[in-house]
């Protein structure tokens, strides 16, 4: 009788440890999620980017860029909510000027910037530092963005 009372208590104990394991292990796949970019130039991937490298450098030769040249960004942060959530890139100046601004819809859809506005302003001011900043939401607030990429021109 004791021992199958034991026997009992041990299999109970097994059943509810491994539901704990289990239920930790799910819910641990949401918080431990690491967001990453991939930064395209004219549709080849040249960086990829995890949290933790945010304000990446990037430097580019302004005599080997054309003005249709392509940067596309994408952009995961493992939201599993939001599907087709709006998102945002904002290029500024070293004096938080807004030079270019591109919508999405959707986690890891790439939002593209031409190198037009970007080339414009290097040749009319002579600035060649520009930030790249994320934002998913319905509107662009730049003090809530993550500072993506910087772009150093050359």
């Amino acid at each position: 009788m004791v021992h199958s009372v034991m026997q009992h208590l041990v299999h109970k104990i097994s059943f509810f440890g491994i539901l704990l394991i289990l239920s930790s292990n799910a819910f641990g796949k949401v918080t431990d999620t690491i967001s990453f970019w991939h930064i395209d130039y004219n549709q080849t991937t040249i960086l990829e980017l995890s949290q933790g490298m945010e304000g990446h450098l990037l430097t580019i030769d302004t005599d080997s860029l054309g003005e249709d040249d392509l940067l596309g960004i994408k952009y995961w942060a493992g939201c599993l909510v939001c599907s087709d959530c709006p998102t945002h890139i904002g290029i500024y100046n070293q004096n938080k000027k807004l030079i270019q601004h591109e919508d999405a819809k959707g986690p890891f859809t790439p939002i593209v910037i031409n190198f037009r506005e970007i080339l414009l302003q290097f040749w009319l001011t002579g600035e060649s530092v520009f930030d790249c900043y994320y934002l998913e939401g319905n509107d662009f607030e730049p003090e809530r963005a993550v500072h993506v990429l910087r772009i150093q021109l050359e």
